[in-house]
């Protein structure tokens, strides 16, 4: 399916933005300074896991999960604009454009592709079309640093599996799994066939333990 990019008409730029969760938060603080955000995600202050952490360390509204908000909690932070994902009900995002907020949808994201894809949009719906592109071009230099350093041949690659809370990702089409091949490592999840959505058992565990064992052979 194409998806569709929604045109965007906000006549004025806005200064007072809340994102769905920790990914975005990120993203928006490479466009525009922690100012904008009238709350954060729970996790942006926890610095073994968010690279916002000091920037958002004055933010004293704050929430856990995104979806557990009330209108009128949402309402009482008074935001211009809201970033959500592609995998939000569609009642809820309407409901939020309903209330008068101007709601734009981002990709998951599940690539670095759709990485690319939100700064655009985030930058062009906060009308700083040039600190995205600016944003874009230094995480392509980073790439490609990554990519000059890592020149490793298949059977030089070393198996990695991630371990997570989230027994669902990791495999194929996510994030995670196209990060593993920018960085020249075979991601043990998405070499058993798993895909994301997909619920990593202990058994596969297993599997991926012996199927790591046999690559290194």
């Amino acid at each position: 399916a194409i998806r569709r990019q929604r045109q965007m008409c906000i006549r004025d730029r806005p200064t007072r933005v809340l994102c769905y969760n920790l990914t975005y938060d990120t993203i928006l603080l490479g466009i525009v300074p922690a100012d904008y955000l009238v709350a954060k995600n729970y996790l942006d202050k926890d610095p073994a896991i968010s690279y916002i952490a000091e920037e958002t360390k004055n933010i004293k509204t704050e929430y856990r999960l995104f979806k557990q908000l009330g209108e009128e909690s949402i309402m009482a932070m008074n935001p211009q604009v809201i970033f959500v994902p592609d995998t939000l009900d569609k009642n809820v995002i309407e409901s939020y454009r309903a209330m008068g907020i101007k709601t734009v949808v981002c990709r998951g994201p599940n690539s670095i592709d759709d990485i690319r894809y939100n700064i655009r949009l985030m930058s062009q719906s906060l009308g700083k079309e040039e600190n995205g592109d600016k944003l874009i071009r230094e995480m392509d230099r980073q790439l490609a640093e990554v990519h000059d350093k890592i020149q490793l041949k298949q059977a030089e690659q070393p198996v990695v599996m991630l371990v997570s809370r989230m027994r669902q990702y990791g495999g194929i089409g996510c994030v995670y799994d196209d990060i593993c091949k920018r960085a020249g490592v075979r991601n043990a999840i998405s070499m058993q066939g798993i895909h994301y959505g997909e619920t990593v058992t202990k058994e596969s565990i297993i599997c991926l333990l012996y199927t790591s064992d046999a690559a290194d052979e």
